[in-house]
């Protein structure tokens, strides 16, 4: 883990779009914990489309390797054209983020899940 508490993370192959994520857990939280790439899921069907998961990542104990409940802001490429929204897979049903321009063509977001893939739909 970086001192300055942010992992880049490169993420599934998605046809004119760069899913690589950062995800930034703070300085003060970098000694205890992690950021570590998981496995991406199969599409999900959703609400008469499919969400494409593209990234999966935990934040977890450094120690006990168990998801970790603290605060965190995942920083991302803005969503492709036609697509409006990202979702996080929590215990197999899918949850629409709230999300922010960051500049310079990138969105992000603050969670507090430990080890949610992200996708977007539709």
């Amino acid at each position: 883990m970086n001192p300055d508490g942010k992992k880049k993370l490169k993420g599934k192959n998605i046809p004119n779009y760069d899913s690589e994520i950062e995800v930034d857990i703070g300085s003060e939280n970098a000694k205890k914990y992690e950021v570590i790439s998981k496995d991406i899921p199969e599409p999900t069907t959703y609400d008469g489309g499919t969400i494409t998961w593209f990234n999966a990542y935990g934040v977890v104990d450094s120690e006990t390797k168990s998801p970790a409940k603290i605060k965190y802001t995942v920083v991302l490429s803005a969503l492709p054209a036609g697509k409006k929204k990202l979702f996080a897979l929590v215990n197999d049903i899918p949850q629409e983020f709230e999300f922010k321009t960051a500049g310079s063509g990138k969105i992000k977001f603050t969670w507090d899940l430990g080890d949610p893939p992200i996708g977007i739909w539709p």
